[in-house]
């Protein structure tokens, strides 16, 4: 039982990791950001894990969406600045080297550093 329970959480955590696999890089909005000190709109995803500036979110339970491949729709759990939120936010690639998220009703496009 214990077996089979810990083969379940693995393949459910794994799984996550994987769906978020498609967006893992650096991305900015602005190219000069993919290098500078202080990286205002650079994005790092990688496995289940996003970074922004000044904020870290784990990605949970990817739900892929009917006839769009290319987008996952994410449940959050975040920190940063002394706080803590969930969310949900929206990641797919456009074309192929560009990436959208939509959060909170609105959407940002990022290009590949």
């Amino acid at each position: 039982m214990i077996k089979s329970t810990a083969i379940a959480i693995f393949a459910i955590l794994t799984t996550n990791a994987a769906m978020a696999a498609g967006f893992d890089g650096t991305w900015a909005q602005n190219p000069a950001h993919c290098t500078a000190a202080y990286p205002e709109t650079r994005v790092q995803i990688a496995g289940s894990d996003i970074k922004f500036v000044e904020s870290s979110c784990k990605l949970a339970n990817a739900t892929g969406l009917r006839d769009m491949p290319q987008a996952k729709l994410f449940d959050l759990q975040c920190s940063g600045e002394d706080t803590t939120w969930s969310e949900r936010m929206l990641v797919g690639t456009h074309g192929e080297s560009g990436l959208v998220i939509y959060s909170r009703g609105h959407a940002s496009t990022y290009s590949r550093c």
